[in-house]
């Protein structure tokens, strides 16, 4: 049998536990998630600058930053969007019932003849 195997471990895993890395679970202590409020310009605003602070102060890589100020400038235009679509439905609807009316208005044709 080779030096380098051992069968409990198999072919590419250290043979004894001296050569073992032993990593803390990643939820060992999970830190507490933050709700983000990115349902409003104000809330896209303010994420994109705690990011920035985080970038600034090497709690966050600056690609890391990069790309998740990327993500945050795609939500804050589909934010505006949604807004000026709704705004836009708003103002067609306002107008197609003023239109509406401004027919029903109009003086009608009188039953009696003139003589």
């Amino acid at each position: 049998m080779d030096d380098d195997l051992d069968v409990q471990n198999g072919p590419n895993e250290p043979a004894s536990g001296e050569d073992l890395l032993v990593l803390p679970a990643e939820d060992a202590h999970p830190t507490p998630r933050r709700k983000i409020a990115l349902h409003t310009a104000s809330g896209i605003r303010r994420e994109l600058a705690r990011l920035y602070r985080d970038a600034r102060s090497g709690l966050v890589q600056t690609s890391d930053a990069t790309r998740l100020g990327y993500l945050l400038d795609l939500l804050r235009k589909c934010l505006e969007t949604s807004e000026l679509e709704r705004r836009l439905q708003t103002l067609e609807l306002t107008l197609a019932a003023r239109n509406r009316g401004a027919h029903d208005n109009k003086p009608r044709p009188s039953r009696f003849k003139a003589i």
